[in-house]
């Protein structure tokens, strides 16, 4: 994938300087289980670990 060594680049320093770390998603069925994997792994490696999931109809498209 395009800049994935960017991205865990970011992630590993995150990890190195105990930052916060949000794993921002989608609503829809592959985006809430991206979410819900990605968050499981980190969680096993990282304790300041948060997810984010849109409201559908708040904040999603009509």
């Amino acid at each position: 994938m395009k800049d994935m060594e960017k991205a865990v680049n970011r992630i590993v320093t995150a990890f190195q300087t105990n930052e916060k770390i949000l794993v921002f998603g989608d609503y829809d069925v592959d985006g809430t289980t991206a979410v819900a994997s990605m968050y499981s792994f980190l969680k096993k490696l990282h304790n300041k670990i948060s997810f984010y999931i849109p409201n559908r109809y708040k904040e999603g498209m009509a």
